[in-house]
């Protein structure tokens, strides 16, 4: 599902380009984000780590999740982010486990060609969490939060110079009932400068 949407979002940028490379001038660049604000939306899957306990319970590891995120660039290259991410909720060990968190990353970015960029996130994750089990499953159970590092690589493929389709690889660490764990989340979306 993730990869048709991204298909389907880079194929529409690339009809868009086409459309409107012949009408820029020589040596523009519609990348220019220096000073500019963003907001997006990103919505993929999430990938669970952890113990799938004992015995013969469900054990799924992914779920729908997604990312509601804004920034700033300071200039061209380096900016700062802050998001809101749901992970969803996966079924497993008689229970439940669902995750969401609040990110601050610093960002930064580089320009592969004059519609394209690629970029690294750097920063942390206040995380909160709820484990549910089977009381046969071994797994600890019950809520807890806390502060781990959130990192992620992606690319950036702008349609119009204010509207970018983006597709991202994150992971984020985060406390679970009695252990610290990760989760990835693979995402498409679009990011729109302002």
């Amino acid at each position: 599902m993730v990869l048709i949407t991204a298909a389907m979002v880079l194929s529409a940028a690339a009809q868009a380009q086409s459309s409107n490379v012949s009408g820029a001038a020589s040596g523009s660049s519609w990348y220019n984000p220096s000073g500019s604000r963003y907001f997006g939306l990103n919505v993929g899957r999430s990938n669970y780590a952890g113990n799938c306990g004992l015995g013969a319970f469900t054990c799924e590891d992914t779920a729908t999740a997604y990312n509601v995120y804004s920034g700033s660039m300071w200039n061209k290259n380096v900016g700062l982010e802050l998001g809101l991410a749901d992970f969803g909720k996966i079924d497993r060990n008689g229970g439940t486990t669902k995750a969401y968190g609040f990110s601050a990353k610093a960002v930064g970015v580089m320009p592969l060609s004059e519609s394209v960029s690629g970029f690294a996130k750097l920063g942390t994750l206040f995380g909160k969490t709820k484990v549910t089990a089977d009381s046969g499953s071994g797994v600890a159970t019950g809520s807890d939060d806390g502060w781990g590092a959130s990192y992620g690589l992606g690319l950036s493929l702008d349609i119009t110079p204010q509207l970018a389709g983006v597709l991202e690889w994150e992971q984020s660490h985060m406390k679970f009932a009695g252990n610290r764990d990760h989760i990835n989340f693979t995402s498409v979306g679009l990011k729109y400068r302002f």
